[in-house]
């Protein structure tokens, strides 16, 4: 990992990013659903780094990719940094074990999260839980590391995961 790793930021919708690390490129994918922008996104940018979010996220401090970069510049074994998230003002707290159990039903994880080059891609048949279907297949070939603290903040978030749960479930059988 170079001393500063590009960052690669994409976005669904515009969004100014406030952040206090100097070496971000920001993708801006408009009128696409998310898992598509953010595989073209991706396929599309040089980064050492990724990091996604939807028109309803956003970071909840000007030093979170500057924490992220830390992580991953001390710990290269490291392939994906995540964290709390806050939505419409209550924090969620996705503990560390989590994602050595994904067999919980109940337990939605669909928060942003930071990323190294991985030879994976976002669903595109899913239309909701696209991040948690990324982190479940992420986390039987790499190293997660959680920051036990809100790194993002969700807006406004849709519970409509019934149809993206039956697609997932039919994909792990």
């Amino acid at each position: 990992m170079p001393q500063y790793p590009r960052v690669v930021i994409i976005t669904q919708g515009y969004r100014e990013i406030e952040q206090d690390y100097q070496n971000i490129e920001h993708i801006i994918l408009e009128d696409i659903a998310p898992p598509n922008a953010f595989n073209d996104g991706i396929k599309s940018s040089n980064g050492d780094i990724y990091c996604v979010m939807t028109e309803n996220e956003t970071f909840v401090r000007d030093n979170v990719v500057t924490q992220a970069v830390n992580i991953f510049c001390k710990h290269p074994e490291f392939a994906v940094v995540y964290g709390d998230c806050l939505s419409n003002g209550t924090r969620t707290h996705y503990p560390s074990h989590v994602f050595t159990n994904f067999q919980r039903q109940d337990l939605i994880i669909n928060t942003p999260f930071f990323f190294k080059q991985i030879d994976e891609e976002f669903n595109t048949n899913l239309e909701y839980l696209y991040y948690y279907d990324m982190l479940k297949r992420l986390s039987t070939k790499y190293i997660f590391h959680h920051i036990p603290e809100p790194l993002f903040e969700i807006v406004a978030i849709n519970k409509n995961y019934v149809k993206d749960l039956s697609i997932i479930n039919v994909q792990s059988s």
